[in-house]
């Protein structure tokens, strides 16, 4: 299939902290997902512990023939154990997860300091990883889905069926219109800097069918490294007719920001895109109403907003 790739080589999370951290430090690998005795008094005397868990091709198959979709969101059960036993002899302990999809970690979640989402990070994703946890790039992804708190938050999955008919609201949209608390929102993501959103300004804040939202984002860079922030611009209608999603992002940029400096990010959206499927006209309609404009670092930290009108005469 197209995903079975045979690299020249692999760079393990292993190999990589192991030349991130060069002859200074030791870095001394427990490759077991039951650590002993010894290894745990080991471990507790440690600086700091990194704990590389996750799910592979065994586990999330791409609907192999033996291997198809997953059954359960956690990790594997030996892993979480592993991850608990680990913290607790040793709180200075951050785990890095390999996965391509969101994972539920409700279980130890609060017990450790620090996670690392790698997904799955490639042939060199090994010296990838170190240089996100020495601290040699200052991380800026964010998360392009949901990490929910439980399996029961999302829509009802059966593997027996061949045919499933679902609404039309997922991820953030679902967990917006339910009132659900996602454990990591739709965009979110943390860098070794903080950011404070001082600004949000319309061009205009009446538009016809024809115009376009053109929208600045003042951010500013409040922490002591530099770093790119993600600045994500929502739209929801206030007041629409039919039944439509709390919020939807319509647009996003990267920036990168200097320690102490401020940056100005400008968004244009076209009107089309605040259109909706209606189903008797079989077409995409923009109403006439009052939307808000809400930005910020992810769906569920918007600290700017601001109302838009739109007039179709």
């Amino acid at each position: 299939g197209s995903s079975y790739v045979s690299p020249p080589w692999v760079v393990t999370a292993l190999q990589g902290l192991q030349d991130a951290a060069g002859p200074a430090i030791e870095v001394e690998p427990f490759l077991t997902d039951a650590p002993s005795a010894q290894q745990l008094d080991r471990i507790a005397s440690a600086d700091a512990v990194i704990v590389v868990a996750g799910l592979s091709s065994k586990d999330e198959g791409e609907g192999q023939v033996t291997v198809g979709d997953r059954l359960r969101l956690e990790l594997p059960e030996a892993q979480e154990e592993l991850i608990l036993s680990v913290v607790a002899a040793n709180p200075r302990t951050a785990v890095v997860l390999e996965g391509g999809s969101a994972i539920v970690v409700e279980r130890w979640i609060e017990r450790v300091p620090a996670v690392l989402i790698a997904w799955y990070p490639g042939m060199e994703g090994g010296h990838a990883i170190a240089a996100g946890l020495f601290g040699y790039v200052n991380p800026a992804g964010r998360l392009p889905l949901t990490f929910v708190r439980a399996a029961s938050d999302l829509p009802s999955f059966d593997v027996e069926h061949d045919e499933i008919e679902y609404g039309p609201l997922h991820g953030y949209r679902l967990a917006d219109h339910a009132g659900l608390e996602p454990r990591f929102p739709f965009g979110f993501g943390l860098s070794y800097t903080r950011f404070a959103y001082r600004a949000l300004a319309m061009e205009s804040s009446t538009l016809r069918a024809d115009g376009q939202l053109q929208a600045t984002v003042e951010i500013a860079n409040v922490g002591t490294r530099d770093g790119d922030e993600v600045v994500q611009l929502y739209v929801g209608c206030a007041r629409s007719r039919v039944a439509r999603p709390v919020r939807e992002l319509k647009a996003f940029a990267r920036v990168h920001v200097a320690a102490g400096e401020t940056a100005r990010v400008e968004f244009d959206v076209p009107m089309s895109d605040l259109r909706y499927w209606d189903e008797d006209a079989k077409a995409w309609l923009l109403e006439e109403t009052d939307y808000v404009v809400e930005a910020g670092p992810s769906s569920r930290e918007l600290p700017l907003r601001a109302e838009l009108k739109v007039r179709l005469g």
